[in-house]
């Protein structure tokens, strides 16, 4: 098994136990919705696309509206793209980056590896191949 495999299955293995940790109403204390079944049949969709993109996350969190969020952080240039999934087939987005621009908007699930991908490379700039 690769060490990308790995990590995938590792995601997929950390996202159950978002599903699973976050699956109660009030789960910080401050009214937030248990993560949906949607949000989850969305995230395992997507990370799915993802892998086969080589996109996978850095991390994994539940979002407090019962969404499931995925990240990609830069620490060396205090870069960061993130990624909403609310089980409606739509993923919301959003980045700031080490330039002092920013992304934000919404796309259809099934439309938005595109968008992703290079609002990723903008994250990891030299990273990204030309």
């Amino acid at each position: 098994m690769s060490e990308f495999t790995h990590y995938y299955q590792g995601l997929l293995e950390y996202l159950d136990e978002v599903k699973r940790d976050y699956s109660e109403k009030n789960w910080d204390g401050y009214n937030a919705l248990p993560v949906s079944d949607a949000a989850y049949n969305d995230a395992k969709k997507i990370l799915k696309l993802l892998d086969r993109q080589n996109l996978l996350p850095g991390d994994i969190n539940p979002e407090v509206d019962g969404g499931i969020e995925f990240e990609w952080y830069n620490y060396e240039d205090k870069s960061c793209f993130t990624i909403s999934l609310n089980g409606n087939n739509v993923v919301g987005y959003s980045g700031l980056f080490y330039d002092g621009s920013e992304s934000l908007g919404t796309v259809k699930l099934d439309d938005s590896i595109q968008i992703i991908s290079s609002n990723v490379d903008r994250v990891f700039p030299d990273e990204s191949t030309d």
